[in-house]
């Protein structure tokens, strides 16, 4: 589907204000061009018959021709264009001039962020509505539609982002004034769809799943004033911000587990915040993700809330005494004690479903640090960043629930911490399969690739494939496969207007917070400061 633009035009005689809009937002990530703002009425009249704009953004009070006039023309010459009033809080009688006009709505002076989204939000509504009665194409009120909510699911998002991923946006949280939820009160609800874009339903339409998500959440809620969004940090997670009773929220829940099993064959797990009593969503937010630390390590569908995990008991799994012989075998270089250890003494195997995530997470955490820390020191820069890839994919694997893929990274971790070459002499045979493996690897790489999955597909061992790759390519093969990804994250970048959380999961990375940090290890630049960067040198 192509990539659909919007011009949009701002005419005001007060520079401050023409500029303050200019900033207010990065308008060409959400697929606007703005055009040079007209200084008066008389100069958007000129402007829109050289380059007629989709929104007219106007003000009221403007010398030679004023709003309300510019309004009458553009009813009738651009019954087309959509427009919006801008006022002062003492302009009464002209907004209701302008809306009698078909202006669509008014913007009070100081314009706010969020009451911009919101204007633009309803006018990509009505320019859906009215190209889809013109052109007869649903695809086109598809797009249109798709790209409001992506407004909202972005400026959302921001509210809950980390501050290293606000940073990398270059964009700040800015918390919304209460008449945007329209309550002050709120229960946080996270839905997180595992599997997400490996279910049927995405094939060939990854941008629509999470708007199809939204409306079927919409659809089982019923709930006008609750708000639902797509986290772009973390696609697989959906947030509902809504005020209830109490006593209904469990129900709620319960009520879209149930709507969303029907469409989904992954496993679904929903965490529930208190009830908020000020406007901090980051803080409910953390609180939802932070019940879902409590949860039993499984692949089920599950509904936690915060109030249950007060009281949870939390197992130290890796206890001094195995700290204390875990070191001795690594100092000993024994990687088969230390295998023994970690899988039969410790226990991290494959039935791990009466551990808690939290037990999990804290477990891998402290046997990476060990293991990292304690081993011979990496010898190249190479060797540094193909640990910190493994650590990183481990982090990944313990978030998506895949325990066959945690034992997986940890042994290759501890093959990476002593970096022993002792393999035999290798045959024409096993080297025609590494170059395959590099080929397959070169050509699939947005698909789902681990050494698990490389090791069935090309039938060899998983611990043999991993030393041969690196004995015969120089590298570690999860970091060869996160370098490719990010050359291809590079040329999308340099060769398209997609968004960064598109390229993300076009090179193989639902998570666009992982794909954040692989980027920055691989080039020593976010993909937002790198975009940034070559649009610069591009001008």
């Amino acid at each position: 589907m192509n990539e659909m633009c919007y011009k949009i035009l701002i005419a005001d005689d007060e520079y401050w204000i023409r500029e303050n809009l200019r900033n207010l937002l990065d308008w060409s990530e959400y697929s606007f061009e703005f055009m040079e703002p007209a200084v008066d009425g008389q100069d958007a009249l000129l402007k829109m018959e050289s380059c007629c704009p989709d929104i007219l953004i106007t003000d009221i009070n403007m010398p030679f021709l004023s709003g309300t006039e510019l309004l009458q023309v553009i009813k009738e010459r651009f019954p087309h264009v959509v427009t919006i009033v801008l006022s002062g809080y003492n302009d009464f009688t002209y907004v209701r001039e302008a809306l009698l006009s078909r202006a669509i709505d008014y913007l009070l002076k100081p314009i706010t962020k969020i009451d911009l989204i919101n204007v633009l939000t309803n006018a990509l509504n009505i320019i859906s509505t009215n190209k889809a009665q013109e052109l007869e194409k649903e695809s086109i009120k598809s797009e249109l539609l798709m790209a409001a909510s992506l407004i909202r699911d972005r400026e959302f998002s921001m509210l809950i982002a980390s501050d290293e991923l606000s940073v990398a946006e270059g964009t700040h949280s800015q918390y919304l004034p209460h008449i945007e939820f329209g309550f002050i009160n709120f229960f946080v609800a996270v839905v997180k769809i595992y599997d997400l874009y490996h279910l049927p339903m995405s094939n060939n339409m990854p941008k629509q799943l999470p708007y199809q998500i939204k409306e079927k959440l919409h659809e089982i809620i019923q709930d006008d004033k609750a708000v639902t969004f797509n986290n772009i940090f973390s696609p697989t997670e959906f947030i509902v911000v809504i005020d209830k009773p109490s006593y209904e929220m469990n129900r709620l829940c319960t009520k879209i587990l149930e709507g969303l099993k029907k469409i989904t064959s992954s496993f679904i797990h929903i965490g529930l915040s208190h009830r908020s009593l000020n406007f901090d969503i980051r803080n409910a937010y953390l609180e939802a993700i932070s019940a879902l630390m409590f949860i039993k390590y499984d692949r089920k569908n599950v509904i936690i809330n915060t109030e249950e995990v007060a009281d949870f008991p939390i197992s130290q799994r890796v206890s001094p005494e195995h700290e204390k012989q875990l070191l001795l075998a690594i100092k000993n270089k024994n990687k088969k004690h230390i295998r023994q250890l970690i899988f039969s003494e410790i226990g991290l195997k494959s039935d791990c479903q009466d551990w808690l995530f939290l037990e999990v997470k804290h477990t891998v955490e402290r046997l990476t640090w060990l293991l990292s820390s304690n081993t011979p020191k990496c010898n190249s820069a190479f060797e540094v960043l193909a640990m910190e890839n493994l650590i990183e994919l481990l982090s990944l694997a313990v978030n998506s629930f895949n325990i066959s893929e945690i034992c997986s990274i940890i042994e290759e971790v501890i093959e990476e911490a002593f970096s022993i070459n002792d393999l035999p002499g290798q045959n024409d045979t096993m080297q025609k399969t590494i170059q395959i493996i590099t080929s397959y690897i070169d050509e699939k790489y947005f698909e789902e690739l681990s050494l698990t999955s490389l090791s069935k597909m090309f039938l060899v061992e998983r611990s043999y494939l991993s030393k041969l790759f690196k004995q015969e390519v120089g590298e570690n093969l999860m970091l060869y496969i996160a370098k490719k990804r990010v050359e291809k994250a590079i040329e999308l970048i340099k060769k398209s207007n997609v968004t960064l959380t598109e390229i993300s999961f076009l090179v193989g990375y639902d998570d666009y917070a992982y794909f954040n940090r692989v980027f920055r290890k691989v080039t020593g630049k976010s993909p937002r400061e790198y975009k940034t960067t070559f649009e610069g040198e591009a001008k």
